[in-house]
């Protein structure tokens, strides 16, 4: 591990300490103890991205359990989400830091038991 990644993780852990883990509103994925894409901070297990999912109908009628595919615009995490978050967000596509009304859109694939999501910018 590089020493910038080093130092990034354990700013992630301290700020970790004492804190209960956060509980994203709405549409959320899970990622225990994976990096948020938009700031890279290590999210606790609990801790969730905000996202919105829009889900495609299926054979025009409705909505199955199991989705195949979705498309979803991603807000962060509770470190970098506007207003309170204090981490900048960067598109991990571009490299450029999304503004604070911004989003990024990725696709969301259901594989088994989890989600699979690919960012397109």
């Amino acid at each position: 591990m590089s020493l910038i990644r080093l130092k990034h993780h354990q700013e992630a852990l301290s700020r970790d300490n004492g804190r209960s883990p956060g509980h994203a509103r709405g549409d959320a994925l899970a990622a225990p103890h994976k990096p948020c894409p938009l700031c890279r901070s290590l999210l606790s297990r609990g801790e969730r991205l905000q996202t919105r999912v829009f889900s495609a109908v299926t054979h025009g009628s409705s909505r199955t359990d199991e989705l195949e595919e979705s498309l979803v615009h991603m807000f962060g995490c509770l470190h970098c989400r506007p207003p309170g978050g204090t981490c900048e967000r960067i598109c991990p596509v571009c490299k450029n830091p999304v503004p604070a009304e911004g989003y990024v859109i990725a696709r969301m694939f259901s594989r088994h038991d989890r989600k699979h999501l690919r960012v397109l910018g």
